[in-house]
């Protein structure tokens, strides 16, 4: 999958090097991509099915699971004012994370958010934060040369081949701000979403927010593999 024509066409493009061919030698036909008129994406991330998430200007993520046989997406979920600047996913979808230039979020789409068959109600949405203490105290690191607070690179699932007790392969999430590198840890995400319920405020006590653990680098990030 990719991204074209700053953001208002997507298109798919599927390559086997077992095959012997370039990837030059295959064409993006007219009915093998499509173009968008209400809204412009900034990013996209795909899961081992094949199923995209696709970050928009508007701070909202956008699921499909065929991204050539409707224009409708499976299930919009809303966050702060964009745009989204960075998307990642797990392999079976079960998890998703993203950011905007001030803030990181998590969440974890059901089945029913990935189908177009299915009509579950969006998922309660995690912000992933850093603690008030480390914010004064990195306060410097954390600026760039302005003076403002540097936006978080692209946030990325850091995943190993080990696995915990719940079976994820995914450990931690990374991010980083300036010279300061920003974990949080998958099994704690998951369980403070958990704890969010069905997202009615009413219903719940549970704080949206999770502090990571800070760490001060010698320079600053400007990306993560």
């Amino acid at each position: 999958f990719g991204l074209g024509d700053a953001g208002k066409t997507v298109f798919a493009l599927s390559h086997d090097s077992r095959a012997g061919e370039n990837v030059e030698e295959f064409v993006i036909r007219a009915d093998s991509h499509r173009k968008y008129k209400s809204y412009t994406f900034t990013c996209h991330s795909q899961t081992k099915q094949g199923f995209l998430a696709l970050g928009r200007t508007d701070g909202a993520i956008a699921l499909y699971d065929y991204i050539m046989k409707d224009e409708k997406a499976s299930c919009v979920i809303d966050g702060m004012p964009g745009p989204v600047t960075s998307v990642d996913v797990s392999a079976d979808g079960s998890m998703l994370v993203w950011t905007t230039p001030n803030f990181v979020f998590f969440t974890c789409p059901s089945e029913g958010n990935w189908d177009k068959g299915t009509k579950d109600k969006k998922p309660p949405v995690l912000q992933l934060t850093l603690a008030g203490a480390d914010e004064a105290r990195l306060d410097q690191q954390l600026r760039g040369p302005d003076g403002e607070f540097c936006p978080w690179t692209p946030v990325k699932f850091d995943a190993t081949t080990a696995k915990d007790a719940d079976g994820l392969t995914e450990r931690e999430i990374i991010s980083y701000a300036g010279a300061v590198q920003v974990r949080w840890n998958v099994r704690q995400a998951r369980a403070a979403w958990a704890a969010l319920g069905d997202g009615d405020e009413n219903k719940t006590d549970a704080s949206p927010f999770m502090d990571g653990v800070a760490t001060l680098l010698e320079a600053q990030v400007s990306s993560h593999m």
